[in-house]
């Protein structure tokens, strides 16, 4: 018997040691990656606005997205909230992933055979959003995980709400709060 549970331990150490390997570098490629960001990392590819003398608006120009970058201070705080109430309730709470959240999605997932409800936190679709794909893997989504524990080690939630807010797709090509409220509204967020 003792054989029998021996041969099976090295068939699954056989079998998941390529996987345990695969997690520690992405995690170790997750940590260089938030290493080197910075705030400025948040606040790239956004629009360009040229003003005449008089400080009237001339022109835009677009890098990859149109994104005008707002400040957190100039965000209503109720629309903070309302996102924060609809993406995230956890998000004071937790350090970048929400496990009771995990478990909850993975329920109704099996329980619905497709994918009903998702877990991701605020961060983890800023993770996403900045420094990794849109790619549906296990890989992605466990370097989305790392990425996101790196990202609230590193920045306030402040900062990451700031970020996300400014980073988030509201269609038509508008990126973030601030091309959102200009392009729907035209007005400043």
């Amino acid at each position: 018997i003792l054989l029998t549970i021996l041969l099976a331990l090295v068939t699954v150490l056989a079998v998941l040691s390529p996987k345990i390997i695969k997690v520690i570098k992405l995690a170790q490629d997750a940590k260089q990656i938030v290493a080197a960001s910075t705030v400025d990392t948040f606040r790239e590819a956004g629009t360009t606005v040229i003003y005449d003398a008089e400080g009237n608006e001339l022109c835009t120009m677009r890098e990859s997205k149109d994104m005008y970058y707002v400040d957190i201070s100039q965000i209503p705080e109720g629309l903070q909230d309302a996102f924060v109430v609809m993406e995230d309730k956890d998000f004071y709470k937790h350090k970048g992933i929400d496990f009771k959240a995990i478990i909850r999605a993975i329920i109704a997932n099996t329980e619905n055979d497709e994918i009903v409800q998702g877990a991701s936190t605020i961060t983890q679709q800023l993770a996403k959003n900045i420094f990794l794909s849109q790619e549906v893997t296990w890989e992605r989504k466990v370097k989305e995980i790392f990425v996101a524990r790196e990202l609230e080690k590193k920045y306030s939630k402040k900062q990451i709400l700031e970020f996300y807010l400014n980073n988030i797709y509201f269609a038509n090509g508008y990126y973030g709060v601030g091309a959102a409220a200009k392009g729907y509204f035209s007005k400043e967020a």
